[in-house]
């Protein structure tokens, strides 16, 4: 007899020399169980004429079943159509052949008792066992109509598709709500200690209308724990068989056998092949013997794929305990599959945009096109998130585009938002912890140096006691000019400079009061740099005027001389103060340094001289104090160090 890997291996089936002279793992030999006569079973009338070629003949009255036609035939026996007369109906008769050994007789059998007990909607009903006339086991169950499920596994363009009432938009979800019905099926086989040992796609049938009929129970077994039993012959079917089957471990084989059966279906459904598809029947029992975890395709889901290694882990503690744990979790990624379509569109996009934010440079995060295409994204991950809070596929997209919005906010420095979008993120995300926080610290060193600027913009502002400081200097220079001018005339009447004690006490009295002036105004006058460097210039000039008249007094210098030299050191102290404040100064002071140049000149018109360029000089200084000081100013704004 021909085997291949997809065949289901019966103790009556295996041949002596099945397995060669090399074992498999804990394979044991094989062992063929002694002949048991069958139990008393009742007889039924079966008629075979037709499908033996024979001419047609009326069966009798006593005859109940009238074989129609064979639908199928494995080793041992064969499944026929037959009409059941009594209730005009047609079921689906096993029998073995002629000439199949005795062992065959007892597998149909017990199919029959196992089946028989398992009274469920998706296991095939059994409508009676019995014997025929020459005493050959009966086994009349129902007929279904539809087809195998490996069949449509296999095609997914099977005619089935289109006339069956499945109720799913997709294969994948077809294929889901099948499995989910098998699930059913084993658990409630397991609630009555049956494990069934021969799950798979050939052995389920699935109707036009949905209905779902999990077959062949033909190696089931009670489920028999104790530990000490004596290995057992090989059963299963070996490209799907589990670890514990393939070594011959019977105390091992329970609940999560199947289960372990269900996760290689499952596998069978995402790559279209059984787990341990292998050229010869001991390389299929040495990669069932091993489980080792199965590659899968990109596109198959991930939940999927973890249930499948789970399910298939050598190690039986790690599946799911049972067929309903299974069953939930098929469930529950259909439930997600919502999530998982919206968290997949969302991830298409999202590498769309990563791709081209690395082709056209991190400023290309910071255009409106990016950001909607972000916020698209962060919305679609949220919304799978909504529908499936423990979506690890969402949540790792969700930190992506969280990521990218970040980086959006570094780049057009809004610390604010980028701290915002960090306390939405899970996880440790240093690196864009360390750039946000530079990004603060720039941005306060920024303003720091703009509050600076703004300080010195402040000091510097000419408009800041304006009524006051014009006051003040208007009343000096009217006094200062006043007695100057008294001066001058006698200076000009007489042509006689005026005694060097007239022009000491007149120093005197102009610093006196413009130093008193400053002490009893100073809140109102010194209010920041741009008057204080102004009014400290003034007195700085008459102080020093004041104290070059006194040093040239002992001297014995001519007091026109002085005179000249006293307007030189006014323009000179205001050719500094300009610098330093306002370059406006700089025309008074062009003024006094070209009246004492004059004065060198014509010494007696010193005094006029001395009186016109002080009178000019009040006047342009107060020009400037109401000026606004706009260059400097601009100057300060444009560069705040």
């Amino acid at each position: 007899m021909e085997w291949t890997i997809s065949d289901t291996i019966r103790v009556e089936d295996l041949p002596a020399d099945a397995l060669g002279t090399t074992t498999v793992g804990a394979v044991p030999p094989r062992s063929r169980p002694a002949d048991a006569e069958p139990p008393v079973l009742p007889r039924l009338s079966l008629s075979t004429g037709a499908i033996e070629g024979k001419p047609p003949v009326l069966s009798s009255p006593g005859v109940d079943l009238t074989l129609v036609r064979q639908l199928g035939q494995g080793g041992m026996g064969a499944v026929y159509l037959a009409h059941q007369r009594s209730l005009d109906r047609h079921v689906a008769v096993k029998i073995p052949h002629d000439d199949a050994p005795r062992s065959a007789s007892l597998a149909i059998i017990r199919e029959g008792q196992v089946a028989g007990a398992l009274e469920h909607p998706n296991i095939v009903p059994v409508h009676a066992l019995g014997l025929d006339e020459t005493g050959r086991p009966i086994l009349v169950i129902k007929r279904i109509e539809g087809v195998s499920w490996s069949d449509l596994i296999a095609d997914p363009r099977h005619a089935f598709w289109e006339r069956a009432s499945l109720g799913a938009e997709s294969r994948l979800v077809a294929h889901l709500d099948i499995l989910m019905q098998v699930c059913n099926a084993l658990h409630f086989a397991h609630t009555r200690g049956i494990v069934h040992r021969d799950m798979k796609p050939d052995n389920v049938m699935v109707g036009e209308f949905g209905e779902v009929y999990l077959l062949d129970w033909g190696v089931a077994r009670k489920i028999d724990t104790t530990p000490g039993r004596e290995a057992e012959p090989l059963v299963g079917t070996p490209a799907y068989m589990a670890p514990e089957m393939a070594c011959g471990e019977p105390h091992e084989i329970d609940a999560r056998t199947d289960v372990y059966l269900l996760g290689a279906t499952l596998h069978e459904i995402l790559t279209g092949s059984p787990p341990h598809a292998r050229p010869s029947l001991y390389d299929a029992l040495l990669s069932a013997s091993a489980a080792a975890p199965q590659d899968y395709p990109p596109e198959a889901p991930d939940e999927l794929v973890a249930l499948c290694n789970a399910a298939m882990s050598r190690d039986r503690d790690e599946r799911p305990p049972s067929a309903a744990a299974f069953r939930e979790r098929v469930a529950d990624f259909l439930r997600h599959r919502s999530s998982l379509g919206i968290a997949n569109a969302a991830s298409e996009r999202l590498a769309a945009l990563e791709e081209a934010i690395d082709k056209g440079g991190p400023e290309l995060v910071a255009s409106a096109e990016i950001l909607g295409g972000l916020s698209e994204c962060r919305f679609g991950f949220l919304q799978a998130l909504r529908e499936w809070p423990e979506s690890t596929h969402a949540k790792e997209g969700l930190t992506r585009s969280l990521s990218l919005l970040v980086e959006r906010e570094i780049v057009l420095e809004n610390p604010a938002n980028a701290r915002a979008l960090l306390e939405r993120m899970e996880g440790d995300h240093a690196a864009l912890e360390a750039r946000v926080a530079a990004l603060e610290e720039k941005i306060e060193e920024r303003r720091r140096l703009e509050r600076k600027a703004a300080e010195m913009v402040k000091d510097m502002d000419s408009s800041v006691s304006r009524g006051a400081r014009t006051l003040f200097v208007s009343a000096v220079v009217v006094t200062g000019a006043v007695a100057m001018g008294a001066l001058s005339i006698r200076e000009a009447s007489t042509r006689h400079p005026s005694p060097w004690a007239d022009v000491l006490v007149f120093d005197a009295v102009i610093l006196s009061l413009f130093l008193a002036g400053l002490f009893f105004g100073r809140k109102r006058l010194l209010t920041n740099l741009f008057n204080r460097r102004l009014l400290f210039t003034v007195t700085a000039s008459f102080a020093l005027n004041a104290l070059h008249d006194v040093l040239s007094y002992v001297r014995g210098e001519h007091v026109w001389t002085s005179g000249a030299m006293g307007q030189l050191i006014i323009g000179s102290c205001l050719v500094v103060t300009a610098i330093n404040s306002t370059l406006v100064l700089l025309w008074p002071a062009a003024i006094q340094l070209a009246g004492g140049l004059l004065s060198l000149y014509v010494p007696w018109a010193t005094g006029a001289i001395s009186t016109i360029g002080t009178l000019i000089t009040a006047a342009l200084v107060l020009g400037a104090s109401r000026s606004s000081h706009a260059a400097e100013t601009a100057d300060a704004r444009r560069d705040p160090v």
